[in-house]
């Protein structure tokens, strides 16, 4: 088929100028009643410091104008007024049916000479016309009222023909607000603004696939930024909880839980207290990385023996439960503090640190040998010192400590028992002075009575 030209006519009448109507259907040979060639020569001058190409292009649609006009029977008067008249009511009703139907006509341009007149370009040019069919313009206006009835809906542009394949007529219509484009499936108004919906045209097309592959882009490369943030933080997150476990045991480890590796020097309960908020976040991040190692949770648990006893009694109940033997400890303490017990209770205290002492935990049996001390207990000082012994050898910090108290207590209680047993004997020897006397004072008397 031959190149088909896109074309613009500009008709008046008596009422005044009727527009130009935009060319937005290429008729085939079959929906044309009459196919007219005419022959036309045109001049158009070049502009200064514009393409040629340009000037040939308004010839060939200033012929092909020319042409559409002469064929439906209009005379063009003068192109600077821009001015036609329509020659009978033929062509005055036939061009009504072109406007109201949405087409612009169709011509077939074709140039049979071209030459140069200075800065004026002359083309010779022969344009075939196609008169469109009744039948044509019926359906055509039929069409476009079944259009008219429907609201025009959104679509997705990637997922919809433009053109009609076999017309080329636009079969989306747009909405530009600034650089951002809507799409819709029928000709109408913009739901929310109320503006006129326009056909796509090729040049649409392109703007629009060319701001599309840019979001694509800036999609991508805000993808792969979001990817690579992602690895970032999640590469902070590993570094974190690698070193969670070094900051729970620098935190909250205890010196003296057996479990504790050779390499944790541990901390005193003064620095646990000191950082606490820091202890917990550390030890639940420790605990959660390593759910199979038992430590990292009762560092926790003594990490919130201040800040939540509740939450440090829920966790060393469990660790008992699994003979965690370090728990007992810090559970028999939990138990005589004010904060979680508002009444001391010495006596479940004593049975859970009799049970750490039991399974080998050195803190249970040296606070076992203080409460015995402190005759907060029941027990014996030998007995105390026998514990404190056994945590002395299995590396407890403050079993030295205990011994010398619980020495110091039993030379106390040595010197209060002779002191008491002195007292006792002089006391027993009064007695005896006081009975001697007695006796004594009654013998005289008996001997001084009657024979």
């Amino acid at each position: 088929m031959a190149v088909r030209g896109r074309i613009a006519a500009v008709i008046g009448a008596g009422m005044g100028l009727f527009g130009i109507i935009p060319p937005i259907l290429a008729l085939e040979d079959k929906n044309c009643s009459r196919l007219q060639s005419v022959s036309t020569a045109v001049r158009e001058r070049i502009e200064r410091g514009e393409a040629r190409s340009a000037a040939r292009a308004r010839a060939i649609e200033q012929a092909s104008k020319d042409a559409v006009a002469q064929v439906i029977g209009i005379e063009v008067q003068s192109r600077r007024e821009n001015k036609t008249e329509i020659a009978d009511d033929k062509a005055r009703s036939w061009f009504r049916q072109i406007e109201q139907s949405g087409l612009g006509g169709f011509a077939r341009p074709k140039v049979v000479g071209e030459r140069d007149e200075g800065d004026i370009i002359v083309m010779d040019v022969v344009v075939t016309v196609c008169v469109p069919t009744d039948e044509f313009l019926r359906q055509q206006a039929k069409q476009r009222a079944e259009r008219e009835r429907k609201p025009p809906a959104p679509v997705d542009p990637a997922a919809e023909p433009w053109f009609d394949p076999k017309t080329g007529q636009a079969r989306v219509w747009y909405w530009r607000r600034n650089k951002t484009f809507e799409f819709f499936d029928a000709e109408g108004f913009h739901p929310r603004y109320g503006g006129r919906l326009q056909p796509v045209t090729e040049k649409i097309r392109d703007e629009w696939q060319e701001a599309a592959n840019a979001e694509r882009q800036r999609a991508a490369a805000a993808a792969a930024q979001a990817a690579r943030q992602a690895e970032e933080e999640e590469a902070a997150r590993r570094s974190a909880l690698a070193k969670a476990a070094e900051t729970c045991d620098r935190l909250a480890a205890n010196p003296n839980d057996l479990r504790r590796p050779a390499s944790v020097p541990g901390a005193d309960f003064d620095i646990v207290r000191a950082n606490a908020q820091e202890a917990v976040a550390a030890c639940q991040a420790a605990a959660d990385r390593y759910p199979g190692e038992p430590r990292y949770r009762y560092q926790l648990a003594r990490a919130y023996q201040k800040l939540n006893p509740k939450r440090a009694a829920s966790l060393l109940d469990e660790l008992m439960k699994q003979r965690y033997a370090a728990a007992f400890d810090n559970y028999g303490w939990l138990l005589l503090d004010p904060g979680f017990r508002p009444v001391p209770d010495y006596a479940g205290a004593a049975k859970a640190l009799r049970q750490g002492a039991a399974i080998g935990d050195p803190s249970a049996m040296l606070s076992l040998a203080k409460l015995i001390r402190r005759n907060q207990v029941d027990g014996s000082l030998e007995h105390a010192t026998t514990l404190a012994q056994r945590a002395a050898t299995l590396g407890h910090t403050d079993a030295a400590a205990e011994l010398t108290a619980l020495q110091q207590a039993a030379e106390d209680a040595a010197a209060a028992a002779a002191l008491a047993a002195t007292k006792a004997e002089a006391e027993r020897r009064q007695q005896e002075q006081i009975q001697q006397f007695f006796f004594d004072t009654l013998r005289g008397i008996m001997n001084r009575g009657p024979r």
